[in-house]
């Protein structure tokens, strides 16, 4: 099955690559080597949730460091693709254990640090403008409760007025209005 797998797999026919490694992995219960080919076959489809949980597979029942560390060099590349940068650290960190000279997974695992920077940059910049806002829209709400309360103290003032006799003269409204302050915004 692995071999057949690999044929379809060389060709670039990933799906059916995908279908020999799942039965090889199948018949072959935690066989680190159908994980691992399994999981590759998901990648190159794009599946790299599903290709992620075969790496990790492959990496508990690899039988040696170097398989392992393949595993998880993979498993890192398949969280980079999915925008999961701590978890991609954590397994490139995890190759480099077992085999610290390894140039592309410190390359990858570079990429990963550099994408979780920016990714927490971008939500502490996203917090900032969110705690920024919320004094403007509390001080939104401020201007609205007296237009509100306004509003109400005139409503009886208008149906005392609808209920008067139409020969008696109505009040007339007065000519100030009284306006809510408004606070400007604090720094």
């Amino acid at each position: 099955m692995l071999r057949k797998g690999d044929r379809q797999y060389d060709q670039e026919h990933y799906k059916e690559s995908e279908k020999y490694y799942r039965d090889a992995a199948d018949r072959h219960y935690g066989d680190a080597q159908s994980l691992y080919n399994l999981g590759n076959a998901l990648y190159q489809q794009g599946k790299w949730e599903d290709a992620a949980t075969r790496f990790e597979q492959a990496a508990k029942s690899a039988p040696d460091n170097p398989q392992k560390a393949d595993a998880l060099h993979n498993l890192g590349n398949a969280y980079l693709k999915q925008q999961k940068y701590q978890e991609a650290v954590t397994a490139y960190e995890q190759s480099l254990r077992l085999r610290p000279g390894d140039a592309e997974t410190k390359q990858n695992l570079q990429m990963a640090k550099k994408k979780l920077k920016e990714e927490q940059q971008r939500k502490q910049q996203q917090q900032k403008e969110q705690q920024q806002q919320q004094p403007q829209n509390q001080d939104q709400q401020k201007d609205q409760q007296p237009q509100n309360q306004q509003q109400q103290q005139e409503r009886p003032q208008n149906q005392q007025q609808s209920q008067q006799p139409q020969n008696q003269p109505q009040n007339q409204p007065s000519d100030t209005k009284a306006t809510a302050a408004r606070s400007g915004r604090i720094e």
